[in-house]
Formats: C-alpha cells, sequence, structure tokens
C-alpha cells in the first residue's frame, strides 16, 4: 500500500519542477525576437541545467572526495581473513567471548574435547565483524560525498528536485543503506545462532534447518514486497519524469 502523503509530495515537487521550467522559458520567450532565437536559448539553458553544472559538480566532487575502491576493500578484507584464521586459540577465544558472551554458559565452553575445531569455526564470526567496520567506512565516505552534493543545491536544481523525490519514493541512498543493513541483521542472526548452537553441540536436523530457513524466507518476502512497492512506483515516476522533461523542452508561444 503506498503511503498517500508521500504521493501528495511527490505531484507537489512534480508540479513545482513544471513551474520552474515554466518560469524560465516564459522570460526566454518574452525577451526573446525570433523562434529561433528562443529555442536556441532554451536548449542552452536546459543543457546548462540538466547536463553542464551535474558534471561540473560531479568532476569536483571525484577530486575532493574519491570514489572508493573495492578492489582496495576485497584486498583489505582478504588479509584480515589470513590474519583471523593464523590467530592463536587463546586471542580468538577472548575475541568471541567479548562478542558472544553467553559462550561462557555453553556445553563445550569447560570441554577440551575438539575445542580447537570449535574456535575455528567460529571465526566466522570475527570476520563478519571485520567486514562489517570495512563497509561502515565506506558508508561514512558515501554520506560526507551526499553532504558535499547538497551544498550546491542552489546551483544545481535538477540534482535537487531529483534528490527530493528519490527520497519520497524511497529510493534514496539512505533508503539502500537500509535495507542493506536488514539483511546485515540477517547475517548478523544467523552467524549468532550458528555460534552459540556449535558451541553447545547442537546437531542442525532436518527441522531445524526448515525452522530457521522459513524464518528468513518470511523476512526476506517482507522485505522484498517493500522494495516491489518501490521499485514500482519509481517506475511510474520515471515516466512521469520523462514527459516532463519532454514538455520542458518544447517550444510553445504566450498569447
Amino acid at each position: 500500500k503506498i503511503h498517500l502523503p508521500s504521493v501528495v509530495y511527490i505531484f507537489t515537487y512534480l508540479f513545482i519542477y513544471i513551474l520552474f521550467w515554466g518560469i524560465i522559458f516564459y522570460f526566454i520567450l518574452k525577451i526573446s525576437f525570433t523562434i529561433i532565437e528562443s529555442s536556441v536559448m532554451m536548449i542552452g539553458i536546459w543543457l546548462t541545467l540538466t547536463l553542464l553544472i551535474p558534471s561540473l559538480i560531479n568532476q569536483y566532487l571525484s577530486i575532493k572526495h574519491p570514489n572508493n575502491s573495492f578492489l582496495g576493500y576485497i584486498d583489505a578484507v582478504r588479509d584480515e581473513k589470513k590474519d583471523i584464521y593464523n590467530l592463536p586459540d587463546s586471542i580468538a577465544m577472548s575475541k568471541l567471548i567479548k562478542l558472544y558472551p553467553e559462550i561462557k554458559e555453553t556445553i563445550n565452553y569447560n570441554s577440551l574435547e575438539n575445542k580447537s575445531r570449535i574456535i575455528n569455526e567460529s571465526k566466522v564470526a570475527l570476520l563478519n565483524q571485520v567486514l562489517k567496520k570495512k563497509i561502515e567506512t565506506i558508508e561514512i565516505k558515501n554520506k560526507n560525498r551526499n553532504t558535499f552534493i547538497k551544498k550546491f543545491f542552489i546551483v544545481n536544481p535538477i540534482s535537487f528536485f531529483q534528490n527530493k523525490l528519490n527520497q519520497l519514493t524511497r529510493t534514496h541512498y539512505d533508503n539502500y543503506a537500509n535495507y542493506r543493513k536488514e539483511i546485515q541483521f540477517l547475517i548478523d542472526l544467523q552467524i549468532r545462532t550458528m555460534i552459540i548452537d556449535t558451541w553447545n553441540g547442537v546437531e542442525v536436523d532436518y527441522d531445524k534447518f526448515m525452522i530457521n530457513l522459513n524464518f528468513i524466507m518470511i523476512y526476506l518476502e517482507l522485505v522484498k514486497k517493500m522494495h516491489h512497492i518501490m521499485v514500482h512506483l519509481n517506475k511510474e515516476l520515471f515516466f512521469l519524469m520523462f514527459v516532463i522533461m519532454s514538455f520542458s523542452t518544447v517550444n510553445f508561444n504566450i498569447c
């Protein structure tokens, strides 16, 4: 179900967007003497506002805040993974207890049998923490880039409207970041369940596996439905924007 106030805001911004171009074209037609002259001025202003200014700002952005290198991120994670799996059992154990204090209450905590194997299998939780910290660093940089772009909205109105419409249709960067956090929540939950079950010596049979799988599938289905609504609404918005942009470039006479 689409939230009605969001739809109202969407059409409000679309109306303001049309009015924005209408005012510009009105004054162009007022000061121009021929159709060719007005057409050239309209096309020039449209190209300046929609292509030239955003391109210059993005170029300046790439200098001030360079794009994140995911190759460097992958290499760093690979090195961290080697370090984690080479940790002595005593150090890995202290890190696991700090992360999951309930391990002290498990059956195999005081048992020496297969303890090294269990610790090694549990190191995936430490690797997950490393991945989360790396991703958090990237997200901070992305937020800084978004904040930097917002400073230029006064001279970049097209990006302003696009940003606002993305927020209203829930296709903004923040929405995708929240979606990633929901997936990360499931990963954390699954790892915690695996760690505690491993230390308690729980054998995962078919029934237990299906219970956990059904829980994850139900959660993902809810997230998928929410995402489907956002994408569907965004497609409609894209069509409206296409029509409006086409309308904005059409030369018209004022009686």
